[in-house]
């Protein structure tokens, strides 16, 4: 049995990890791959229509339908804080969700293997990686030039300013709720920077947990890699 979870940065292959890990452990035993508990439009597609679509992988593996309804609830009313920090400047939900840990600590008396990814939970990461000391964690790693020039055109797409990039809410969480006002690319370059530096002092606290492991990131990864480190895992 093997439990795994993948965390990271948006748009670092946290997702191109996490459907080669789940396709690779199906098709050695009972498996359940949970996509993106935290996020409120992932969580309400799969509870309306059973289905979601990631804009670059496509349909995503999910395995929701195997989790007790009480606990799918849970995670979708959860999810909703999402909404609250996008449309809201100042949100009354803490970040996460009031549940947030709840629903951490039920991956780990699910039955079989277990695959988690989400790229939010990443703010609570210390927290985290306590709370499940059965997992093992793949975290994704890049350094910030790659990842500004990479959620560039993100930014042109999503130019909420309490969102930048689908990525400004983590400014305003570790600022206060403070944010820049102005949206260019300017305001944005400093948002992510901020955002990026945490997340790499996030990962210098655990990396050198025996359950941790980071993947350097760029523009491609590399499958055999992930097999690679998915076989170091099972410790074969």
């Amino acid at each position: 049995m093997v439990r795994i979870m993948i965390l990271g940065l948006p748009r670092t292959a946290t997702t191109f990890i996490y459907n080669e890990v789940c396709r690779y452990l199906k098709r050695l035993g009972s498996t359940t791959c949970i996509f993106e508990p935290f996020n409120y439009e992932v969580m309400h597609n799969i509870v309306k229509t059973g289905r979601h679509f990631h804009d670059k992988a496509g349909e995503v593996i999910h395995d929701y339908n195997k989790l007790p309804k009480d606990i799918v609830i849970l995670i979708y009313e959860n999810s909703k804080w999402l909404v609250d920090w996008i449309e809201n400047e100042k949100p009354t939900t803490p970040f996460l969700g009031s549940n947030w840990m709840k629903i951490v600590k039920t991956f780990s008396i699910l039955f079989g293997n277990v695959i988690v990814k989400d790229v939010c939970l990443w703010v609570y990461l210390d927290q985290v990686v306590k709370a499940l000391p059965g997992f093992h964690f793949i975290l994704t790693r890049i350094d910030f030039e790659t990842y500004y020039r990479k959620m560039l055109k993100r930014f042109h797409m999503i130019r909420n300013p309490l969102d930048k990039g689908g990525v400004g809410k983590f400014y305003r969480f570790f600022n206060s709720l403070q944010y820049f006002r102005d949206v260019n690319e300017v305001t944005f370059y400093q948002e992510l920077k901020i955002i990026h530096r945490r997340y790499e002092e996030f990962l210098s606290s655990v990396k050198t947990r025996e359950n941790v492991h980071v993947i350097d990131y760029r523009d491609n990864m590399d499958r055999t890699l992930i097999i690679n480190l998915l076989k170091e895992v099972l410790g074969w």
